[in-house]
């Protein structure tokens, strides 16, 4: 238990399939087995707090997880799951997860919860949020090097892909980017085009800004030092 002893991360495949099963058991939008485990009598603090370590290795879990707290009602002691996660340097994540729930239509006490987990908690030494072997290097580290979504990057992680479930609509705000990441972007288009329509811009940035946004983004002046030799098309209608 995470109280008694630090847990061995990532979990194995059985201790996982039961992980997901205690989680099934209060609605989360998971399957699992009821298969044994080194953790018997968790308190729901514990429990998630073990989710929530768990969910670095899974980006399932970690959607999971998000899902749950925007749709259900939490039946946390604020103070104690506090502690636990201090204990266990989660903070950080609780934090990032914390950040989609905030942005959600959770329920008031939710993201009261939230907030309480995110006082106090600083950020994480700059770092890729899932670590999950075989996936270093390649496409998907340099685009969360490139393009990390703010939710993650203001808690010192980096990570490009929302935690939805694909049975999900996303949200407009999962995809927020910070103006750096934009900027990022945007030197991207111009090093691959000569010239791009608006949209084109939104497009690599998911439409996580409105039009409006984006425009002010190209007429920036440290965006136009960027685009000084881009003939950008005429905006589209």
């Amino acid at each position: 238990m995470i109280r008694r002893k630090r847990p061995s991360l990532p979990l194995d495949d059985k201790a996982s399939a039961r992980l997901y099963w205690e989680l099934s058991r209060r609605d989360a939008f998971v399957t699992g087995e009821r298969l044994p485990w080194p953790y018997p009598r968790l308190s729901e603090e514990e429990l998630f707090g073990l989710a929530f370590l768990q969910a670095r290795f899974d980006p399932r879990l970690m959607a999971v997880l998000v899902d749950f707290f925007q749709r259900r009602d939490h039946r946390l002691h604020p103070i104690r799951f506090k502690e636990i996660l201090r204990k266990a340097d989660a903070l950080a994540v609780a934090a990032v997860i914390g950040e989609f729930v905030i942005s959600s239509e959770a329920s008031p006490e939710t993201k009261d919860l939230f907030r309480f987990l995110q006082t106090g908690a600083t950020p994480a030494p700059t770092q890729l949020f899932y670590r999950i072997p075989g996936r270093i290097g390649g496409v998907k580290m340099r685009e969360a090097i490139d393009r990390p979504l703010w939710a993650f990057k203001k808690w010192g992680f980096l990570a490009a892909d929302p935690p939805l479930l694909k049975e999900n609509p996303p949200a407009r705000r999962t995809y927020l980017y910070d103006p750096s990441s934009r900027l990022h972007v945007l030197e991207g288009l111009a090093k691959r085009k000569k010239s791009f329509r608006l949209r084109e811009y939104l497009e690599e940035i998911r439409f996580s800004v409105s039009r409006q946004q984006a425009l002010k983004d190209l007429k920036n002046p440290v965006q136009e030092l960027v685009l000084e030799k881009i003939a950008l098309v005429a905006l589209e209608n």
